[in-house]
């Protein structure tokens, strides 16, 4: 939260440390799980990582088209679920 407080402020270090805060977040499940004792590590932390981080973005695009519809005329939100 305090990356993306700087952000918004227009610097850009705040976008770099909510881009380190966010790998690091993504990696923390697949390094307490399954994934950290796997025959193959690397690629086990790499897709428990990229499954964290589009979940995130799946829940985030949600959140957006929530806040879009209250807004967006029928015909505009029927594309963008669709879109979807």
């Amino acid at each position: 939260m305090m990356g993306f407080t700087v952000a918004r402020a227009g610097r850009n270090r705040g976008w770099i440390a909510a881009g380190i805060a966010a790998v690091v977040l993504a990696l923390t499940p697949g390094l307490a799980g399954h994934p950290a004792a796997s025959d193959t590590p690397v690629v086990a932390l790499t897709v428990a990582a990229l499954h964290v981080l589009s979940a995130g973005a799946w829940i985030g695009t949600l959140y957006h088209l929530w806040r879009a519809s209250r807004v967006a005329s029928s015909t505009t939100l029927r594309e963008m679920l669709r879109s979807f």
